[in-house]
């Protein structure tokens, strides 16, 4: 089957710069400073469906900031790795879980990075469009993307994807969790770090590889970083969780 076309990329440096201004004004703007002692809910609920209940595969977490999912992951025995691009958010992750932090040896022919071991995880400081198999050790067996394509900018959202798609196995599945709202119903500037909304059609177009099941929906206009936005006026907020699977190549 032939896809869609690839989206224009910006030369590495731009990329890069563009990214890490970026996410630091995210994290600036969202960040409550509170420590992450708990599992994403959607995660614990489905974690089974994504690994099919195996316990040896590899899983990646896209912008996977100081999250306690990874902790979650590792116990049970997956083979963890995060890509972020914030170095004070992954020293957060370490001490928060009181976790010894180490730095690795990481190729950098793709774009800058620099590995970081926190306990049983690993986590590349990098630019998220830089990461490629070789850059972060091989293919993945399956990826948990917790919003992290909710706070891309919109019009890098094909590439995110791309990138994304690149890294998985032949045989990869993606637990995605995503949410849809009024966008036009709040001032743009609340949004213009995101979370940004997204359908169910544009899930598809993104991932047009792979089945796409919906796991769940659940209004979160009053929880987390959501209830500011509900606060400032959008009404309903439908949070979905996605199980996406890779469809083999027709022979």
């Amino acid at each position: 089957n032939v896809g869609p076309p690839a989206p224009c990329r910006a030369p590495a440096d731009a990329n890069s710069a563009a990214m890490r201004q970026r996410m630091q004004r995210m994290l600036d703007l969202w960040d409550d400073n509170q420590p992450s002692d708990h599992v994403t809910p959607t995660l614990e609920r489905y974690v089974d469906r994504l690994t099919e209940g195996a316990r040896s595969k590899s899983v990646l977490v896209p912008l996977c900031g100081k999250s306690f999912d990874l902790v979650f992951l590792a116990d049970l025995g997956l083979q963890v790795v995060g890509v972020e691009s914030s170095r004070r958010l992954i020293a957060k992750f370490a001490g928060e879980q009181s976790l010894d932090l180490s730095a690795g040896d990481a190729p950098s022919a793709d774009g800058d990075a620099a590995a970081w071991f926190a306990g049983p995880c690993t986590i590349f400081e990098c630019d998220w469009f830089d990461a490629s198999p070789t850059l972060l050790g091989g293919r993945f067996d399956v990826a948990f993307d917790s919003a992290a394509l909710s706070v891309v900018d919109p019009s890098r959202r094909a590439l995110y994807a791309e990138v994304l798609h690149g890294l998985m196995a032949p045989t990869g599945r993606i637990l995605l969790v995503a949410a849809e709202f009024d966008e036009e119903s709040v001032d743009p500037g609340m949004l213009s770090m995101g979370p940004h909304s997204i359908g169910i059609g544009e899930v598809g177009e993104l991932f047009w590889g792979y089945s796409v099941e919906i796991l769940e929906e659940e209004d979160v206009s009053e929880l987390g970083v959501y209830r500011k936005l509900h606060e400032a006026g959008v009404g309903r907020i439908c949070q979905r969780t996605y199980l996406l699977e890779r469809i083999p190549p027709v022979p």
